[in-house]
């Protein structure tokens, strides 16, 4: 597992390039959504609650952090090195988004076709409705296809959570 301290300034810029193309995106969807209003959300009454669990509130196995939350606070992206969140989230840093209303997760940094990331994903950014999540990774098995990957180089990616009908 590629350490998380050893990030040099270049990775502020991969962080930049992610927040800019999730608000984009959300840019877009918004205006592909005229006269849209925000849903009221309910969520838990208690001033802390714990994100970084899985579908049946089991606490994370491992380390979680960097957190980032969508407009309405309904959705939360995060990374973690636990192996108890979701299935074919290997044993490295991954993004999740967890919808705090019912409680599921999601994988955000998937491996294409199901596979497990070859390699970490760090610092998530969510766009204003939850939708797109961006990230940086190393991992070069996020792709279907495409060109090969040069391992352990940071690139970013944007996954949106609504590639097929899916339920929250």
């Amino acid at each position: 597992m590629e350490p998380i301290h050893r990030h040099s300034g270049g990775i502020q810029a991969l962080i930049a390039a992610a927040s800019l193309a999730v608000a984009i995106l959300a840019l877009l969807h918004a205006s592909a959504q005229p006269g849209a209003q925000p849903r009221e959300i309910t969520l838990p009454a208690t001033p802390n609650q714990l994100v970084s669990s899985n579908d049946n509130a089991v606490p994370a196995n491992g380390d979680s952090g960097r957190p980032a939350l969508d407009q309405s606070g309904r959705f939360i992206a995060f990374t973690s090195v636990a192996s108890n969140l979701a299935d074919n989230a290997g044993g490295q840093y991954n993004v999740y988004l967890k919808d705090r209303e019912t409680g599921s997760i999601h994988l955000a940094s998937p491996g294409a076709s199901g596979a497990i990331p070859d390699g970490n994903s760090q610092f998530p950014t969510i766009c204003s409705t939850g939708r797109w999540v961006a990230f940086a990774s190393t991992a070069t098995n996020l792709l279907g296809s495409g060109p090969v990957l040069r391992p352990h180089t940071w690139r970013v990616y944007v996954h949106d959570t609504l590639p097929a009908p899916r339920t929250w």
